[in-house]
């Protein structure tokens, strides 16, 4: 967010707010001591095209208020935390499955229907390759806009299988589905695919209410 050309510096503007090595650090801590649940994200993928509102032509200055809020890395959200939690010796391979798969199902209702592997819930699963070595960057990890959050960071194991109920979806590290273009409001969205998601709905009074009524 300190970049000098503020179109670079509007991709960053999200919420929450990017932080310091030391908020970074109690955040581990938060996370390992359960005080957060879950690591996830409404992934915010905003073109730099939106990211333009801000500025202000009749000042020719950048109004920050008028930057659309959030920025896209879901789809190497795992990837980051494996780097940076798992190999980094700052969580167990248990604590990163229960934080980004198991707790977030329950939370949302979905559970055991998703986030466990047993008979009767939908078979999506992940093989995680944990000695994968790369580096993250858009050409390879596209995010469906012209930026990445994590461009540049050092990647340490990957999803290299994706099952989605049951079907494989990626292998190698590769999506085998059919990419396409979507443009809406005159903006070319690329790598949206014509998916075959399921909606599921998630059940009222999951466990979050739980967790209230026993306190």
């Amino acid at each position: 967010m300190d970049h000098p050309d503020w179109h670079i510096a509007a991709r960053w503007i999200c919420s929450p707010a990017l932080r310091d090595k030391e908020d970074q650090d109690y955040l581990w801590k938060a996370l390992n001591e359960d005080w957060l649940s879950i690591c996830g994200s409404d992934n915010s993928g905003i073109p730099q095209a939106q990211k333009n509102w801000g500025w202000d032509e009749e000042h020719q200055r950048c109004d920050f208020r008028m930057v659309p809020n959030g920025c896209p890395g879901a789809g190497d959200r795992m990837n980051a935390l494996w780097t940076y939690g798992v190999a980094a010796g700052r969580m167990t391979r248990q604590k990163f499955v229960d934080v980004c798969c198991t707790t977030p199902a329950k939370l949302n209702g979905i559970y055991p229907r998703k986030g466990t592997i047993q008979v009767g819930a939908d078979a999506d699963l992940v093989l995680f390759d944990p000695d994968y070595k790369g580096t993250i960057t858009l050409e390879t990890n596209p995010t469906g806009v012209e930026y990445n959050v994590f461009e540049g960071l050092e990647q340490i194991g990957r999803a290299d299988t994706v099952l989605l109920r049951g079907s494989v979806v990626v292998e190698n590290g590769r999506y085998l589905g059919e990419v396409t273009e979507v443009v809406a409001d005159g903006i070319t969205y690329q790598g949206c695919t014509s998916g075959n998601g399921k909606f599921i709905p998630g059940k009222p009074y999951g466990l979050g209410y739980d967790l209230l009524k026993r306190s």
